[in-house]
């Protein structure tokens, strides 16, 4: 394996951003703002009797994998929508009005990817025959997949500067990778190679290979676990789960297995916690454990797989998990902003008790990272509404799969209908 510094590779990267610069972007273009449109499609009630005290006092300690809140502004409503020129385009990131493409190129025998401003649509960088995703994003960069000849490069590009770090190189086909986080100035990058090996690697960001370790089969799905709201980076752990019920932990600093593949004190798909994690024992018990794999307790009476809705990446301490429960969607701070009415799948919002009626519990929720608005999504259909449950307008339609959320704006992602969706 070979780590190095890229910069200015001609065959990879096609760098103009000498030229433009980062800084030519401004932060959103000026564009058309969407019409503000109201209505009624989902019927709000008011709830006097749940225990809105309980839920009103509590205070959680979220963390995310990724920033999942959306940006305050939002609770003024929808404003500019932004779509790349090129209909083949998908979007991988955006960061400080900047956006990272993914295309056809103009031969349409390749794909590349682009940097280009957000406001005039300059091109600030491109690399040849490569692919991103959005669920690579790390920070401000995207782990993206150049392909040429026999070899496979993973590189991490800046978004704003097209700026990139060669993590790996492989004439072993890299399928298309999993998750990649930041960690102590460093990139824990999981991949799937051909022959259905899958390996976590720690390359920091010089390109220098820290550590790796590897699982017998291709199945993993790890998660960055930073110890708790008192932890230290040497408490920080993978937890990595393999369909259906095994998984394991992995020491984030030395790449050690604190448990191994196999070795789960409980078969079952775990919840991860900041700290910890569950497993469900039967349909209303689960047990809980810390990062050692030690179990600390068992908690009947309660739905081992719920967390809060929004944002959908949450992560909790495993000694809030209890108190958690019923919590549908929660502020950057840890502040309650709504929680499920009852046993049914409606919530109610803490400052007035206005119940919103959803029709399952099986749509998104999005919350700003403020909690003073709350998007629902059902059937592809979305609805902003304030903190006090009252309804501030229709968004666009967000189907399946195909939307997220990067920079704190909801970014359709799909080739052929890729936008951003900016708060008014």
């Amino acid at each position: 394996m070979r780590q190095q510094r890229v910069r200015n590779v001609a065959a990879l990267l096609v760098a103009i951003g000498t030229v433009f610069g980062a800084s030519a972007c401004a932060a959103g273009p000026e564009l058309p703002t969407e019409p503000d449109v109201s209505t009624s499609s989902q019927p709000a009630t008011t709830d006097t009797s749940a225990p809105q005290d309980n839920y009103a006092q509590l205070q959680l300690h979220p963390s995310t994998t990724r920033d999942g809140w959306l940006r305050d502004d939002y609770a003024n409503g929808f404003g500019n929508v932004w779509q790349p020129e090129s209909d083949t385009a998908s979007i991988c990131g955006v960061v400080d009005g900047v956006v990272m493409l993914n295309e056809s190129s103009s031969s349409q025998s390749s794909i590349v990817v682009r940097g280009v401003c957000l406001d005039t649509h300059e091109e600030l960088y491109r690399i040849e025959n490569a692919e991103c995703s959005h669920e690579q994003s790390v920070g401000d960069a995207v782990a993206i997949r150049t392909v040429i000849g026999p070899l496979t490069k993973l590189l991490l590009v800046e978004v704003a500067s097209g700026d990139a770090t060669q993590l790996l190189e492989s004439e072993d086909v890299i399928a298309p990778f999993g998750a990649v986080y930041e960690f102590n100035d460093s990139v824990l990058l999981q991949v799937t190679h051909a022959h259905s090996s899958a390996a976590v690697y720690s390359i920091d960001k010089s390109g220098e290979l820290q550590w790796q370790q590897q699982f017998d089969s291709g199945n993993w799905d790890c998660t960055l676990l930073d110890g708790g709201p008192t932890g230290v980076s040497e408490e920080a752990r993978l937890g990595c789960s393999s369909f259906p019920d095994d998984y394991a932990i992995v020491d984030a600093t030395t790449g050690e297995f604190e448990v191994a593949p196999g070795e789960s004190p409980v078969p079952g798909q775990p919840r991860w916690a900041r700290d910890g994690f569950s497993v469900s024992i039967n349909s209303s018990s689960v047990e809980l454990f810390d990062l050692t794999g030690t179990r600390i307790d068992e908690v009947s009476g309660i739905d081992g797989y719920h967390r809060p809705k929004s944002p959908h990446d949450v992560l909790l301490p495993i000694d809030e998990f209890v108190d958690a429960y019923g919590v549908a969607a929660l502020s950057r701070e840890g502040s309650v902003v709504s929680y499920y009415a009852s046993a049914s799948s409606d919530h109610t919002f803490i400052s007035t008790g206005t119940v919103v009626e959803r029709k399952s519990d099986l749509g998104e929720v999005l919350v700003t990272g403020a909690g003073n608005a709350v998007l629902y999504i059902e059937n592809s259909d979305s609805t902003l509404y304030s903190s006090s449950g009252e309804m501030i307008g229709d968004g666009p339609q967000l189907e399946a799969h195909t939307w997220t959320v990067l920079d704190g704006l909801i970014v359709i992602t799909k080739a052929g209908r890729a936008e951003i969706h900016f708060p008014r």
